[in-house]
Parts: structure tokens; sequence; C-alpha cells
């Protein structure tokens, strides 16, 4: 603003001393009466601006870069801490990103798809009615081996239940459960083995599996594409069971018939009516995917 002020003030001077010469103002001032003494405030008055404007401008102007001098180090430091702070949220971001990834691969290439074998073993002895549960303890022995393994590990790192905690995912405990219900089919005695309750159990475990993925996917790793197969994968499974229930509606319809089948000894087939009314439960699993539907606004 200085350097702006200086040329107008220095042209306005010079052209006001010619225009005076020209007009013999200081003979003309020598004649006045200036009995009041408005002259000298006159010429004040006029020129005030034009220099008030310049001496502020002067003040202002050193005022500010004293002000930015002492300032600076201050806005220096805040900027750096605003930045360091960013790097530091971004490194913890991708930090929690792997352990996330670390979660989302374990509970689908290991729990799922172990759960997926267990509940076809149960499903095939459950047909078959032939309570022998060697291939069953051999897929949970595996499966628990490898749970023994990861789950301590998983335990013992602070970021894992910071993503349980943020995410509100409960992938830790949900593990845990998992691996108690391996405990219990790879040392249950067939005398007493809940087939029917087993079966429920890790269909509901596997569905939870499934949510678990879908809120890391959501919540901390935010990745679109993989949200929405996981979500495909989710309707598979809903599917899947849609066709389980209908197969043993019919079942179910074929034995109420009094006209069924008739055995080698002339006799009624004997139906197990405790197998079949149970395998029902497939109910509950479909409402629980829909539940998850329905949380997360997925529409067919």
């Amino acid at each position: 603003m200085t350097n702006s002020l200086m040329p107008v003030i220095l042209g306005l001077t010079i052209s006001g001393i010619w225009l005076a010469s020209k007009f013999n103002v200081v003979s003309y001032f020598s004649k006045v009466n200036d009995s009041k003494g408005i002259v000298i405030p006159s010429i004040f008055f006029l020129t005030s601006p034009f220099l008030f404007t310049y001496i502020f401008s002067i003040k202002i102007e050193h005022q500010t870069n004293e002000i930015f001098k002492s300032s600076l180090p201050i806005i220096t430091f805040i900027f750096g801490q605003f930045i360091a702070k960013c790097e530091k949220q971004k490194e913890e971001y991708k930090k929690h990103k792997q352990s996330a990834n670390i979660l989302m691969f374990i509970l689908e290439q290991i729990v799922l798809e172990y759960l997926f074998r267990i509940e076809n073993e149960l499903i095939f002895i459950k047909k078959t009615e032939n309570l022998n549960l060697d291939d069953i303890k051999k897929y949970s022995g595996k499966f628990k081996i490898a749970l023994d393994n990861d789950y301590p590990n998983l335990r013992n790192q602070p970021d894992f239940f910071h993503i349980d905690t943020v995410s509100g995912s409960g992938s830790l405990p949900y593990i845990g459960r998992v691996k108690e219900k391996l405990e219990y089919i790879y040392s249950v005695d067939k005398n007493t083995f809940d087939l029917i309750g087993t079966l429920i159990d890790v269909r509901s475990l596997k569905i939870q599996g499934y949510l678990i993925i879908i809120i890391l996917l959501k919540e901390v790793i935010k990745n679109d594409s993989m949200f929405k197969l996981c979500i495909l994968k989710l309707k598979q499974e809903r599917e899947r069971l849609v066709r389980l229930k209908n197969i043993q509606a019919k079942k179910l319809n074929y034995c109420s018939n009094p006209n069924r089948a008739i055995n080698q000894y002339g006799q009624m087939q004997e139906v197990d009516w405790h197998l079949l009314d149970s395998d029902m439960e497939e109910f509950e699993s479909i409402k629980q995917i829909e539940d998850i539907f329905k949380d997360f606004k997925i529409t067919d």
C-alpha cells in the first residue's frame, strides 16, 4: 500500500506547487485576512486523507511485518504438527487395513471353508443316518490345529483388538466361539453327540462369519467390489438353504402320506420325525441372512 501512495502524494505535491506558482498563491496568502486562522486548518483538511493514509499505511505495514515475523515459527510449527498428524493417521489406517485383510483371509479361507466342510459332513451323517464321526473329527481336528496356531497370535496383537473396537465386528470373540465348537466336535462321543444342534450351530457360525467379513470390508478395508462379492456369496448361501428347506418340506409331505413306500417286510418305512422336523431350522439361518441384508439395506 505504501508503494502505491508515494507516487500519488508526490504527484499531488508537484502539481500543487506548479499550480500555486501560476496563480501567485504565495502573494495571495499575504493579502488574505486570516483573523480566524482558517487557512492552515483548511489546507490540512484537504490534505489529511492522503497524509494519514500514508502514515497509517507505513505503521500498519511495519506492524504486519513484525506480526508475521513473530508468528511465522508458530504457524510453521502448527502446520508441521497438522502434516505429521495426517501422516500418522494415514500410516495407522494402512496398518489397520493390513490387519483387517489378515483377519478377513483367516475368516474366509480357513474358518468358513472348514465350517462348510463340517456342515456337509453333518448333512451326510443326517441323510445316511450313520453316526460315523471319523470324517467329521478328521476335518475338525485339522481345523482345530489351524486355529490353535493362529488364535493366540491374533489375541496378542493390539491391532486386532483395535479393529474389533472401531468396527464392532467382534472377530476375535467369534473365532473363540468357533474354536469351542470344534473342540466339542473333536472330543464328543457318538452316544452323546447332538447332530441337529451341531448342524444348526455350524450354520449360524458360518453366517456370523460372513457378517464379520462384510463389516470389515465396509468399515475398515472399504473395498466396494469385495463387499459386493461377499454379498453375492451370502445370497448364494441363502439360495442353497432355501433349496434344502424345500427338499425337507417335500420329504416331510411324503412321509406324512399314508401311501408312502413299503419296506421289504411289507411294513411302512419308519420315519425319524425328529430329524425331519428339526431340519426345518433352515428357516432360522435364512432369517439370519435376511436380517443382514436388511441392516445393510441390500436388495435382491
